[in-house]
């Protein structure tokens, strides 16, 4: 199946579970907010996210990020985070928080000579702080870490692969996972 294909075929679920249940909690204790990670920018890979109040002490939201280029080398990646976060405040985007979340992404990276061509997914436990900066406008902090599959092709720069489509390497690590300093505006 085609990386993009695959990755569309996961992402419309997902979007229709985040949507149905919104509309399924309390409209009153809603909360909207866009959130952006200004660690990720300086990495050269653009993002936002959605969140959604889902009650006074839970959210969910999904995260997208793609990237073209890093510093000039060849490193295309694009993807989705979507996280269940728990807050320990009484009430959502304040205070401490335990994010449950999942990656699905999509990669072709080279370093140096050797080319990797592939996609990860995986679920991981993320903890934070966010710090209210006013009304409308929030400072998160959070870090996190994941068991992620991953399945990719790797090919060395000369190299003839017979079949460009056949994974030749798979496996888990262990990484990081939604490490950022995010600005986050609550739309309401």
């Amino acid at each position: 199946m085609n990386m993009m294909n695959w990755l569309q075929n996961t992402i419309k679920p997902l979007v229709l579970t985040c949507c149905l249940l919104t509309f399924a909690c309390n409209a009153d204790a809603q909360k909207l907010a866009l959130r952006n990670n200004a660690l990720l920018d300086i990495a050269c890979v653009p993002n936002l996210s959605l969140d959604v109040a889902l009650g006074r002490k839970t959210s969910i939201s999904i995260e997208g990020f793609a990237s073209w280029t890093l510093y000039g080398h060849k490193f295309k990646t694009y993807g989705v985070i979507p996280e269940f976060r728990y807050w320990f405040a009484g009430r959502t985007f304040t205070r401490w928080f335990v994010g449950v979340d999942m990656i699905l992404a999509a990669y072709k990276v080279q370093f140096r000579s050797t080319l990797y061509d592939g996609e990860c997914y995986g679920g991981g436990i993320t903890f934070g702080y966010d710090f209210n900066l006013g009304r409308h406008w929030s400072l998160d902090l959070h870090a996190g870490v994941a068991p992620v599959y991953y399945n990719h092709r790797r090919s060395y720069q000369g190299d003839v692969l017979d079949n460009p489509t056949e994974y030749k390497e798979h496996g888990i690590a262990i990484l990081p996972l939604q490490i950022g300093v995010s600005f986050v505006y609550i739309i309401k």
